[in-house]
């Protein structure tokens, strides 16, 4: 009766370790770093993309990104990066989770990855292309350079939406940068970018003082 009880238990203890091994295979993808290079505006933030997506085998085509944040010193070198990456296949949603501590010891790097039969705000997301191209053009036209803080928190959702605006905001459209000043709201449609400063690598707050957004019009997003 003991063996019996005693082999049972070590069956059972068999199954919920291989269950746990292969959660841990499905969540849990090889580490890959995303930015290479420790300055944000020497990066060309598409081919970047473009490479990581190779290494990650996720679909450059079918990729989009939300919940996108890094944090930059005075120099734009990269402190940290933090986003959602969500790849449509067939019927599924795969969901990688990305995290880099660039200013930690050893450069930590965390990916993990879920699967959803649904994504409720995909259609709305922003593809990942289109998402890094814009990043290029910020980054050209000198749109993240703030010498007013020693640091500064770029942050999108990489969501599409429509805000009714009153008073002075940028806008991309056609890869020009334009500041625009309207006197009565009007309703601007794309997804943004909040540049925050601040004079430390932490607490954010926007402000009118801290903050600047531009709203990103692409037709082909």
């Amino acid at each position: 009766m003991f063996n019996r009880h005693r082999l049972t238990l070590v069956i059972l203890s068999v199954v919920i370790l291989a269950l746990s091994i292969s959660i841990y295979q499905q969540n849990h993808v090889r580490t890959m770093t995303f930015y290479e290079q420790p300055t944000f505006d020497n990066t060309n933030q598409l081919e970047t993309w473009q490479l990581f997506s190779e290494k990650m085998n996720v679909s450059m085509e079918n990729s989009k990104i939300e919940n996108f944040r890094s944090t930059l010193d005075k120099n734009l070198t990269i402190l940290s990066l933090r986003f959602d990456l969500v790849e449509k296949v067939n019927n599924t949603f795969h969901v990688y989770y990305y995290s880099q501590c660039v200013s930690c010891e050893n450069d930590q790097v965390s990916i993990n990855r879920s699967t959803a039969k649904e994504w409720l705000q995909y259609d709305q997301m922003v593809y990942a292309n289109s998402f890094f191209t814009s990043l290029d053009n910020l980054i050209e036209q000198k749109f993240l350079s703030n010498e007013a803080f020693n640091y500064q928190l770029i942050v999108s959702s990489g969501w599409r939406e429509s805000r009714i605006m009153e008073g002075s905001y940028y806008l991309l459209k056609d890869e020009v940068i334009q500041e625009i000043s309207n006197d009565t709201p009007q309703t601007v449609s794309g997804f943004h970018f909040q540049v925050i400063g601040n004079d430390q690598p932490t607490s954010f707050h926007t402000d009118e003082d801290t903050t600047k957004a531009v709203f990103i019009h692409d037709s082909h997003q």
